[in-house]
């Protein structure tokens, strides 16, 4: 059975059948590719692709015009840009938590827990340390967004050491919230 497909040509969207394994597979890899870059720009540069995705899914699924586009995602099993990109910076984070021994050594200084800066027990002494930045630039740096994207997490999905649970949980997450 075919799917519709759409592709961009010259700011114009037109429509082929194709096939869905290979439909999702394509889609998914050209949202996935580079997400840790562009997407932490400013949501009004990001703001026609992500119109573009939206229009994406809606031809793919024939939905109405319109359609909520939450649902459209959740039909397809995928997350908007923006989560896409929250949701790779949190995956690097419990990698760097649960599996620091598989990551490279220039990120072993990347995010501190409370518990190495403060030598008495607090609230938060499970979360990550964040800095104060003091430019608009500090904030997109993965240092600091990454602390506070792990540090918003709900317990049940921070204490998930394998890699596939806390990838499945986290999408849950994010596709709620």
């Amino acid at each position: 059975m075919a799917s519709r497909y759409a592709i961009l040509e010259n700011q114009n969207v037109t429509i082929i059948e194709e096939n869905p394994t290979e439909l999702e597979l394509e889609r998914g890899a050209v949202a996935h590719y580079g997400i840790e870059i562009y997407g932490n720009t400013y949501q009004s540069h990001l703001s026609k692709l992500v119109k573009f995705d939206n229009k994406i899914l809606q031809i793919l699924q024939n939905a109405p015009l319109k359609s909520l586009t939450l649902s459209l995602y959740k039909n397809y099993n995928t997350l908007p840009i923006p989560s896409l990109h929250d949701f790779q910076i949190l995956l690097f984070v419990h990698k760097f938590l649960y599996h620091g021994n598989k990551m490279p050594s220039i990120c072993a200084s990347y995010f501190t827990q409370n518990t190495s800066v403060h030598h008495y027990s607090t609230r938060e002494k499970y979360s990550l340390h964040l800095y104060n930045p003091h430019t608009d630039f500090g904030k997109r740096l993965v240092k600091f967004k990454g602390s506070r994207l792990w540090n918003n997490l709900p317990d049940s999905v921070k204490i998930l050491n394998s890699i596939p649970a806390f990838k499945n949980s986290l999408k849950n997450y994010l596709s709620t919230a």
